[in-house]
């Protein structure tokens, strides 16, 4: 789900993610579409390991004339789960993250010929000084 970073959720939290359009470069087709996922995080990263579980969905549905076709939701996607750890950060005041994952562990529908991907990632936050008296963020 695009580019992996080394945070997970704090647990208890989620997140919901819908896209539609109705135009695909890649090809060239005019009839809507779209993609959605649902995201959950659980464990502590900072004491222990954090753990996000995600559920993707590559076609949320298209039909005749551009309106949603609601039987087509969810007929095909993926489950991505990714465990990470906090460590210190280079910067002081600053928090840093390890992670790895993988991307389409489970696979269903169109998606089922897609193979995993599996990657680790280090992620940290840093300011970036504007002036002598202001740092971003603030």
């Amino acid at each position: 789900m695009g580019l992996p970073s080394g945070f997970t959720l704090p647990r208890g939290t989620g997140f919901a993610a819908l896209a539609l359009s109705d135009r695909r470069e890649r090809t060239g087709s005019d009839e809507l579409d779209g993609s959605g996922a649902l995201g959950l995080g659980f464990g502590d990263a900072e004491e222990t390991v954090g753990v996000d579980v995600i559920l993707g969905f590559s076609s949320v549905g298209k039909g005749e004339g551009n309106e949603i076709d609601w039987d087509d939701f969810g007929d095909s996607g993926s489950a991505s789960i990714k465990f990470a750890r906090r460590i210190p950060a280079p910067f002081e005041g600053e928090v840093a993250s390890v992670a790895v994952g993988v991307d389409r562990a489970g696979r269903w529908g169109d998606m089922e010929e897609a193979d995993p991907s599996y990657y680790a990632a280090g992620t940290t936050t840093f300011s970036l000084p504007v002036n002598d008296d202001i740092l971003l963020p603030a």
